[in-house]
């Protein structure tokens, strides 16, 4: 009893801290020190328990190994995502959800997202634009270049104890932007 008091208390204390910094995109790349959490308002390692009781978004599923929220974050609405091994936190995601699916509103998305990134993190370690063609390198190329499946952008981010992927593709029908955290 004793010890579950103490990590409730743990627990309260660093969703405190955390969520002072949640939305505070001014944090540099030491983001992870500056705020005490590796991922929205957890840690890596902590258990699915720990992160049912400080994840505020709606619960979509749950099984074991994995949760599935639908929330914010970026100022957009995403599905987060996260993933256990050995009931240990060890990867969260976002999937970047627009009410509008035009291919404009994904690629403003991920170019809001990135502009974030970068000032929370820095500029990123790797940035790379993936394309049969060179002329859909070009960002004004870029919603042909999504309508016709030949498109692959991403940036990278390296902490001491994250790594941090941006990435936008389509199939065709849908954009998919997602930005990955994992555990190093």
């Amino acid at each position: 009893m004793k010890t579950r008091v103490i990590a409730l208390f743990f627990l309260v204390f660093t969703l405190s801290l955390c969520a002072q910094a949640e939305d505070d995109v001014s944090i540099g790349r030491n983001f992870e020190q500056e705020t005490g959490c590796d991922f929205r308002l957890v840690n890596w390692g902590d258990t699915q328990e720990m992160v049912i009781l400080s994840e505020e978004a709606a619960l979509a599923e749950s099984e074991e190994g994995s949760l599935y929220y639908i929330g914010s974050a970026f100022g957009h609405t995403v599905a987060i995502y996260y993933l256990f091994e050995d009931d240990k936190l060890i990867q969260g995601s976002f999937f970047v959800y627009e009410e509008n699916p035009d291919v404009s509103n994904y690629i403003k998305a991920f170019n809001d997202i990135k502009k974030q990134l970068i000032t929370r993190y820095g500029e990123p370690d790797i940035d790379d634009v993936s394309s049969s063609t060179e002329r859909y390198h070009k960002p004004e190329n870029w919603p042909e270049a999504l309508d016709n499946q030949d498109l692959a952008v991403s940036s990278y981010w390296e902490t001491p104890k994250t790594l941090i992927g941006l990435s936008m593709t389509s199939d065709g029908e849908t954009v998919y932007v997602m930005v990955e955290y994992a555990m190093q």
